[in-house]
């Protein structure tokens, strides 16, 4: 399952993107009253695609010993009679054949992100509580949460979903990072956990600061 959070940035169009340790920015560019500091939504659907093609080709043509040794796709989105039209400009350089370049096109065409734009999609939009301000853990579960990271050891972590969902697992936590005033818990699997959603860890219940 993929997720991606995605909130407001203090600018007046921008837009910080989360998605595993990654930290991206998307904005509308300043002919749009955007201040252009990242791509815009649409431009990121069309790399997206782009580059899903592009890794499906070279792992496709990996797996049949082709000699592919670039890959370049050029994306645009086209408005013709009132409906979106997506180009894709397919480049692939190497000693393949006629029939090896058909069949990689044929395969680029079958990459997820082509057929979740290409299918019907049922996009469905939840309305959920406004975050809670950040509630700090004691620095004695703290230091006992970096001990599990030192230790790099597998535990139970138990916490409540930006849903309020209460969610269990077994896994490792191996890092910490702040963002936007409050402190998150990196598991192995790039999931991030705010440390006041925490439960409890290892068996042990959150504690929080008195502070």
């Amino acid at each position: 399952m993929a997720s991606v959070q995605v909130s407001s940035n203090g600018s007046r169009f921008g837009q910080a993107i989360a998605l595993r340790q990654f930290q991206l920015t998307a904005d509308e560019p300043l002919a749009l009253g955007g201040e252009d500091r990242g791509p815009t939504p649409t431009e990121l659907v069309l790399a997206g695609l782009g580059s899903c093609k592009a890794i499906t080709l070279q792992m496709y043509a990996e797996r049949k010993g082709w000699p592919l040794d670039r890959v370049s796709v050029e994306v645009e989105s086209q408005t013709v009679d009132r409906q979106t039209v997506i180009l894709a400009h397919l480049t692939l350089e190497g000693d393949l054949s006629n029939e090896q370049r058909q069949r990689l096109r044929e395969i680029g065409d079958r990459c997820p992100v082509h057929r979740l734009l290409a299918g019907t999609v049922d996009i469905q939009t939840l309305l959920t509580p406004a975050p809670t301000p950040y509630q700090a853990v004691s620095c004695t579960y703290y230091d006992e949460l970096e001990a599990l990271v030192t230790l790099k050891k597998s535990c139970p972590v138990i916490y409540r979903s930006e849903t309020g969902a209460e969610v269990s697992r077994e896994s490792r936590i191996v890092d910490f990072f702040s963002a936007d005033k409050a402190e998150f818990l990196k598991l192995d699997d790039g999931t991030a956990i705010r440390l006041d959603h925490l439960i409890a860890v290892d068996g042990k219940p959150v504690r929080f600061s008195d502070g």
